[in-house]
């Protein structure tokens, strides 16, 4: 099985008013191959001027991207030297690995990333979950038969009886990350490891939303596991009747199951067992 280290490149501007970093490009390697994309580029190592307004030097980011690409393709320790090399104002930063990508491409990986994770609006936004944005991707149905069946089995926080409950299920619990302050997934429990459950549904009509969602999922449960030991990531999602037909269902899938836990919700023995599994955490002394 291949693995692929992923890398990004983020700029820190020196300002009081703008403290999230501004993600401008991707590099990734797979058996031995790089692929590399950054923020302005018409084809590699061809940028755009248009593109490049708000960068307060863009000169001096057109000199970086030579020196980027120059390093990456030299082969052996190229991505360590770019990583050693990195200062105050261009960090790079090692994003973890990725496993079961397949006979995906390097190439296709990279530009997979990019678009997922680099937006002219900067990394804040890229990984943002906007309110309309969650609309389209939100499934209010699975989200309340998940709650539901955490209520029946009173290990959700709120629910009745729950003051017997030693280790609830907790929503909207705030989580700081390594290359990211605070995320905010679904649902939290501890219990001495630190299980964080995000729901994606593969369900609606525009499957490419969801396997946005599942890529900044998979990201999320990446960027915690560098920041906290002892952490199960666990994705509940809810499959189309059509299954895994869709090559946007495939790929999000292959994301979410390479960084976490799935549990498929509409499995009635995937869901009964991850039921049983909350409950005997929810109730354990320690």
């Amino acid at each position: 099985m291949s693995k692929v280290a992923t890398y990004f490149i983020a700029q820190y501007v020196p300002d009081l008013f703008r403290r999230e970093p501004r993600n401008i490009g991707v590099l990734v390697e797979k058996d031995g191959r790089v692929a590399a994309q950054f923020l302005g580029e018409i084809q590699p190592g061809e940028l755009d001027g248009r593109k490049l307004r708000g960068f307060d030097y863009p000169h001096v980011y057109r000199q970086w991207v030579e020196y980027w690409r120059d390093q990456v393709y030299r082969g052996d320790k190229g991505i360590e030297t770019v990583v050693r090399t990195s200062r105050d104002h261009y960090r790079v930063i090692h994003g973890g690995e990725l496993t079961d990508t397949g006979e995906d491409s390097v190439d296709k990986l990279a530009a997979y990333l990019y678009s997922l994770l680099v937006s002219e609006g900067g990394f804040a936004k890229a990984i943002a979950n906007s309110d309309d944005e969650m609309a389209d991707v939100r499934s209010p149905k699975l989200e309340q038969d998940v709650e539901s069946a955490f209520k029946r089995l009173s290990i959700l926080a709120g629910s009745p009886n729950d003051l017997l409950v030693r280790h609830p299920i907790r929503k909207n619990v705030q989580l700081r990350g390594r290359a990211v302050d605070i995320h905010t997934p679904d649902f939290v429990q501890e219990n001495g490891r630190l299980y964080v459950m995000e729901l994606v549904d593969f369900s609606t009509k525009r499957t490419s939303l969801p396997k946005e969602h599942a890529g900044r999922t998979a990201y999320m449960f990446s960027d915690l596991r560098r920041e906290h030991a002892h952490i199960d990531p666990i994705a509940i999602v809810q499959l189309p009747d059509s299954g895994y037909e869709s090559e946007d269902v495939y790929y999000g899938m292959k994301m979410l199951r390479a960084e976490s836990n799935v549990v498929v919700w509409t499995d009635p023995d995937e869901k009964g067992r991850f039921l049983r599994e909350r409950h005997e955490i929810a109730m354990a002394e320690a």
